[in-house]
């Protein structure tokens, strides 16, 4: 779910109040990635740092700005050879402790997809596909359901409650082919979305 990079930076000691939860900050990733154009660093890096964290010194925000964009490499990687698939370590459970990080990654997807809308209307403008709004639909509701069934439980009518309930496991056995059916329809809006996976090496100093 992490890459090498930025697993080695959210495990030193200096940076745990950097980010945000790490399962987070591989959803949000996935988010970027998968927009129909990748937004620039300086503007999706931020969205990644904790409400708790201090002012970065320039080491640290070398640091951060390395592992943000190893792991929006090593995303882009399993896209292109196509290994998309909802991470091992997120898995239903009635348990909401149990099911954090489940959570905490889709709320990182919907949170980068709703920063994103811009780039997707853009896309959506300038690329009609018959069957768009039906499939980001469906694969929405789920992503948003899934990320506080709390919430949904709780919006649901109580004559719907026990229905609902039985099909989250269902849904979230369905993930990993909306996940696919996301990005796939990324790059159909994008048309240009394959180049994107061509990321440079050059620095990126985005965190100052």
């Amino acid at each position: 779910m992490l890459s090498p990079e930025l697993t080695v930076f959210i495990h030193q000691a200096e940076n745990k109040r950097t980010l945000m939860p790490g399962s987070f900050v591989a959803g949000l990733v996935f988010g970027v990635s998968a927009s129909p154009e990748i937004p620039m660093p300086e503007k999706w890096m931020p969205w990644t740092l904790s409400s708790a964290a201090s002012s970065l010194d320039s080491h640290q925000a070398d640091a951060l700005a390395d592992a943000l964009m190893g792991q929006l490499r090593w995303q882009l990687d399993t896209m292109r050879n196509n290994q998309i698939r909802l991470p091992v370590e997120c898995k239903w459970d009635a348990d909401k402790t149990k099911r954090t990080t489940l959570e905490n990654w889709l709320s990182g997807l919907m949170f980068a997809h709703q920063q994103c809308e811009p780039e997707w209307q853009v896309a959506w403008n300038n690329r009609q596909i018959d069957d768009a709004v039906s499939r980001l639909t469906r694969c929405i509701k789920c992503f948003s359901l899934l990320a506080d069934a709390d919430a949904a439980l709780k919006a649901s009518p109580d004559d719907k409650k026990d229905q609902l309930i039985e099909n989250l496991p269902v849904l979230t056995s369905q993930l990993t082919s909306l996940l696919q059916d996301y990005v796939a329809l990324a790059g159909e809006l994008a048309g240009t979305l394959p180049g994107q996976f061509e990321l440079t090496s050059e620095p990126a100093n985005k965190l100052r």
